[in-house]
């Protein structure tokens, strides 16, 4: 994929996955990469950090996902 909306692509991938995301109401942009023989989890973390993002797993099927750099603010 390229250059595509990253509050788009987490969405689409939320509603044809078992995966609940959490987003941070401050993320906006484009991501871009191609993934290969990885896990969903694998290869959704590895795709956001690539493009800028922290990905923290919450519980077995959910995920937070925020701007790097980011402070966390949870008390997790």
């Amino acid at each position: 994929m390229s250059n595509v909306d990253v509050m788009y692509f987490i969405k689409e991938l939320s509603a044809k996955s078992a995966i609940s995301i959490v987003v941070d109401t401050k993320i906006n942009g484009k991501i871009s990469g191609k993934l290969y023989h990885v896990s969903l989890e694998d290869g959704l973390k590895a795709l956001l950090q690539a493009n800028g993002f922290q990905v923290t797993k919450i519980k077995n099927s959910s995920c937070k996902i925020r701007e790097m750099g980011m402070s966390n603010g949870d008390s997790q």
